[in-house]
């Protein structure tokens, strides 16, 4: 057993010694409409890196929604000056989970209109590109936008007596439409 445990740290130091560099890092940008996103990012060499982020949103009204996505990345720099900086483009993978409360406007029995919670989720693959900043060999500063297209969209039936009157809400195939994912962010971070 203590063979085992000494043998996963060394090979866990030993991957992370062989990083060119590691970074911690906010996602601000969406911060004034209550959005915040931690991400982190692995170097592997001074052109290519791995960025994992995970991102909750949430309203405080009446109609409480909220959000949360799982975010993968593989960056390339096209012109790296420090290592892991400069222009750069991405293929992503994104999961999102997303619950409303008092969504869908409904009847019930008695011919009243009641509200219906809603959640569903997706998996979302897309591109983004955008430009990184090292200050001081250490601070990040980051910004970027990307585009993707749901290819797996789960949950979020339509009610059987859904009250379509406003006609507000489109649908594909019974379920709400969210064919597309936009990315838009500026991030500050520090790197190790």
């Amino acid at each position: 057993m203590k063979k085992s445990i000494l043998l996963v740290a060394t090979l866990v130091v030993g991957t992370m010694a062989q990083a060119q560099y590691h970074e911690a890092k906010l996602d601000i940008g969406g911060a004034g409409i209550g959005s915040f996103g931690a991400i982190y990012e692995y170097g592997i060499n001074d052109d290519m890196g791995i960025n994992t982020r995970i991102a909750y949103f949430s309203t405080d009204n009446d109609d409480s929604y909220n959000t949360l996505t799982f975010t993968a990345d593989f960056r390339y720099y096209f012109d790296a000056y420090e290592g892991g900086d400069g222009w750069f483009g991405t293929a992503y993978l994104k999961y999102r989970s997303l619950k409303s409360e008092n969504y869908w406007p409904t009847f019930d029995a008695s011919g009243n209109l009641v509200y219906e919670d809603y959640a569903s989720g997706g998996i979302a693959l897309g591109v983004t590109t955008g430009r990184k900043w090292i200050l001081n060999d250490h601070w990040v500063l980051e910004s970027y936008a990307g585009i993707g297209r749901y290819l797996v969209n789960f949950g979020g039936e339509r009610p059987d007596n859904f009250d379509d009157s406003w006609g507000v809400i489109g649908f594909n195939e019974g379920g709400l439409e969210f064919p597309t994912d936009i990315r838009l962010g500026f991030i500050v971070g520090y790197r190790f």
